[in-house]
């Protein structure tokens, strides 16, 4: 099915960070003219690093987005504008992948003033290696707390690592929203004629739990066909746990009245999370399709299932909403019993940022740059505008609409740390795989202790900290 008229090319920036080593920036002074108004630069050439890959033409294409569209003329005009403001002029560079970037600025050959780049965590590598500032360096232009511009704090919790901040993410520019973040989506054309209800019907009811999805989708969703077996659903383990963990609002870290922390890596939220996860791979072993190493969406394109997990760029520039010859639709994952309706923990690996250089010549001017940039474009008015074209340009539905931007802002961070520190992904994926296997609670439990203490400890408490010291929490961890 072709979705309606969609302009959007998503660029696709991947923001898992780790700590860095981190410098007092270079200061340079801006020119004033002679009414002490105008901030002059004198022409610096802002160098953005970025792996727009060997296919990316630089005649029609602006930072991914096609030069002929709303979305690419909105950024021409705002390069243009800031050069008008502050006499910086944009040099962009897509020829280096992360790993010849971190070469060719070891040598000195590039100089670099922010970059991002999409590969797994390509910026948390980068930023652990000593090649990124971190932002809260330039308090003077960049303020985190500012969510018109940058999202929600538990957004930009994805961009920091042991209490430091090295990402900004332009949240409100199309395609730049958490894409790492996952939705179900569902087969309208397998699911109704099945005898199952729409599941846009449970959302507009407010009746969208762990309990509605059993009892009206999967104990009714067994189907022969005469091409073979339907699945009710498919998911990866490590897709299936985490979101399970994270609709059921399970928190790690809270704090108390007194001002003090309070740890539990075994939550009685997380242990019912286990059992579900552990009761539906038992109970529905024949209708819940696991294969490791495959993405849920596979399974769901190919019309073998009727749900499956997508990620965010997949429902507005990818695989379902380019390739999808069926009606779809798009849901949270359903409320657990103990996460306060209608806060959709959905879960997320990574986000769209782009860090400040250490190969800088002048950071400031870079910070100055990025916060001028990062402004939600003027023709699609901040996150009003940025609703409706998703609405008019990207979405079958309203409905639809309505709950990709409830999950965009309610997402959680999962500490998946890429061919590194990946305990996160380790912690998931173990808990994921023990379910689907029948693995008991208390043995679970005590199997993946130590893998789950650090995840809490060393990595979501010292964030933790961080954002509830500095900006609202939504979710207090």
């Amino acid at each position: 099915m072709k979705i309606k008229k969609l302009l959007a090319i998503l660029l696709l920036f991947v923001m898992v960070l780790t700590t860095a080593c981190s410098g007092d920036p270079a200061v340079l002074l801006p020119f004033i003219d002679g009414n002490d108004t105008k901030v002059d630069y004198e022409g610096y050439k802002f160098q953005y690093f970025w792996d727009g890959g060997s296919t990316y033409d630089e005649a029609k294409s602006i930072l991914g987005y096609d030069k002929n569209t709303q979305q690419g003329e909105a950024m021409l005009k705002r390069i243009a504008d800031i050069k008008d403001e502050i006499n910086v002029e944009f040099v962009f560079n897509y020829t280096y992948d992360y790993s010849s970037y971190q070469t060719a600025a070891l040598s000195g050959t590039v100089k670099a003033d922010a970059f991002s780049y999409s590969y797994m965590n390509a910026m948390q590598m980068l930023a652990n290696a000593g090649f990124l500032y971190p932002v809260t360096d330039f308090t003077d232009y960049i303020d985190l707390s500012d969510t018109d511009k940058y999202g929600a704090a538990n957004v930009l919790e994805a961009g920091m690592i042991n209490s430091v901040p090295y990402a900004v993410l332009p949240c409100f520019w199309p395609g730049f929203q958490p894409l790492d973040s996952y939705i179900l989506v569902y087969n309208k054309d397998m699911t109704i004629p099945n005898g199952i209800i729409d599941f846009h019907e449970f959302w507009e009811n407010e009746t969208w739990t762990w309990d509605t999805y059993e009892t009206e989708f999967l104990d009714r969703a067994y189907v022969e066909r005469s091409d073979g077996y339907l699945y009710a659903m498919s998911m990866v383990p490590i897709q299936y746990f985490s979101a399970l963990l994270y609709s059921n609002n399970v928190q790690f870290v809270t704090r108390n009245d007194a001002g003090e922390n309070i740890i539990n890596p075994y939550p009685d939220s997380f242990v019912t999370v286990y059992e579900k996860a552990l009761e539906w791979a038992t109970e529905y072993k024949d209708t819940i399709f696991f294969e490791s190493g495959v993405q849920s969406i596979d399974n769901f394109m190919d019309e073998l299932s009727m749900v499956g997990l997508a990620g965010a760029d997949q429902v507005t520039t990818g695989t379902v909403a380019y390739d999808a010859k069926f009606d779809y639709g798009m849901m949270p994952f359903p409320a657990g019993p103990d996460a306060p309706y209608g806060v959709w923990g959905q879960y997320m690996q990574r986000i769209n940022g782009i860090g400040i250089a250490k190969a800088s010549e002048e950071p400031t001017i870079a910070a100055h740059t990025l916060s001028l940039w990062f402004e939600p474009f003027e023709d699609f008015g901040g996150r009003a505008g940025l609703y409706d074209f998703y609405n008019t340009n990207v979405f079958l539905t309203e409905t639809d609409t309505e709950i990709y931007f409830a999950l965009m802002e309610n997402v959680r961070y999962d500490y998946t740390f890429w061919e590194q520190s990946d305990v996160g992904r380790q912690v998931h994926s173990d808990f994921g795989t023990a379910a689907k296997n029948g693995v008991g609670v208390s043995e679970a439990m005590e199997k993946y202790r130590n893998t789950i203490n650090e995840l809490v400890y060393e990595n979501i408490e010292p964030n933790f900290n961080y954002m509830y010291d500095n900006y609202y929490y939504q979710f207090d961890n």
